[in-house]
């Protein structure tokens, strides 16, 4: 009788820690997502802002990290070296901007980026669509009819934007599958 009782409190105790450990892991892998999410915001804002300044930039390529270091596009708090070692950029010649990453995280941030672009369709992921590279982006609805825009935010809803059809992303980036996306244009 002893016996069973030690043994359900002992299982008990391991049920109990072996919970905990998981919440504790899946905070922490919230955290990092949204830290990885908010370090592509940084590095798009300021690859944005480099391609305000320099409208003669060229186009179909990137800006390197050394030049978007030297050019002062970064917040001063930001580590400039690690945002460029994380992240990349391409420009095409309709002046689309492309954020992305030569390799996929170890957490899925697009929930995160599509969040801090408050839902906009010019976040989300690289998906392979019958062969060509498209982008995934959770909020866009795009057999959802126009609606009239919010009223309250100012901000367009999914629906706003209509049926369109699929962003397509540049093969010339070299956008692997998988890897979050977010795509600008300068002064926007």
């Amino acid at each position: 009788m002893w016996n069973i009782l030690v043994l359900t409190i002992l299982l008990s105790i391991c049920g109990y820690y072996s919970i905990e450990s998981q919440q504790k892991f899946d905070t922490t892998e919230r955290n990092s997502a949204l830290s990885i999410a908010v370090g592509m915001a940084t590095y798009r804002q300021a690859v944005v802002n480099y391609y305000s300044q320099n409208p003669d930039a060229p186009l179909n390529t990137g800006a390197s990290a050394a030049t978007l270091s030297a050019s002062g596009v970064f917040p001063s708090w930001a580590n400039s070296a690690s945002l460029c070692s994380q992240w990349n950029n391409f420009i095409d010649g309709n002046k689309m901007i492309y954020i992305y990453q030569q390799q996929p995280p170890a957490f899925n941030i697009t929930s995160n980026i599509v969040a801090l672009s408050q839902n906009s369709v010019l976040a989300g992921q690289a998906i392979d669509s019958g062969g060509q590279l498209t982008l995934y982006a959770p909020a866009d609805i795009s057999t959802a009819p126009p609606s009239t825009l919010s009223q309250s935010s100012g901000i367009p809803e999914a629906a706003d934007y209509g049926k369109h059809d699929p962003i397509v992303l540049p093969a010339a980036a070299g956008i692997p599958v998988g890897s979050p996306v977010w795509l600008a244009t300068p002064n926007g």
